[in-house]
């Protein structure tokens, strides 16, 4: 009985590692986010992403077509279809080929969140400090660049702190999210994969 309750739990790690790495990179220079199928589409210096089907304003061979089964489609998502050194696209800037996008790397803490409706991530400790749309997470700590009231002195066990981990203080249907730190995105759902089982 003990051997198949260490296996459940195994598994049971195992879809919450995979379902995160969707949404973060994994490993280490080369091949680095080969299996990131998150959803940002904003280069590292902020340009726009452009699509793997477009042609324009930089041609390519990086298609669908071509490099099956990477992610790729009708769609400006960062990925890694060639094993380079992380997640990039080309970008809407005709000055600016390609560049590597923001995409958090991967932590073997991330975990899943619980709960449906206002419980979702009430109680997640997780490390992720990423939304799904890739956009990083500003510290609960901070006012900068959003102001806000959801601190760790005002929400007490909220699991707030002087960090940018994805949370839910507030009893959000949507599960943990965060401000971000991009001045135009106040606050978005984080990437925190829903546990299942």
């Amino acid at each position: 009985m003990k051997l198949f309750v260490l296996l459940v739990i195994t598994l049971a790690a195992l879809v919450v590692v995979s379902e995160g790495a969707k949404f973060c990179q994994h490993g280490r220079g080369r091949g680095r986010g080969s299996r990131y199928r998150g959803k940002a589409n904003i280069s590292k210096s902020g340009f726009p992403c452009q699509k793997w089907t477009a042609q324009k304003p930089h041609k390519h061979t990086r298609t669908p077509k071509k490099y099956r089964g990477k992610g790729l489609g009708n769609h400006n998502y960062c990925r890694n279809p060639d094993g380079g050194k992380g997640a990039w696209c080309y970008t809407l800037n005709p000055k600016k080929r390609w560049e590597h996008c923001r995409v958090h790397q991967c932590h073997r803490r991330l975990g899943c969140q619980k709960g449906k409706g206002k419980k979702r991530g009430h109680r997640y400790r997780g490390r992720m400090r990423v939304t799904k749309s890739g956009r990083v997470c500003q510290k609960w700590t901070s006012q900068k660049p959003h102001k806000h009231t959801n601190t760790p002195a005002k929400r007490h066990g909220m699991g707030l702190g002087n960090h940018n981990y994805c949370r839910n203080p507030t009893g959000s249907t949507v599960g943990a999210w965060c401000y971000t730190t991009d001045k135009k995105k106040r606050w978005e759902q984080c990437a925190v994969p829903v546990c299942r089982g």
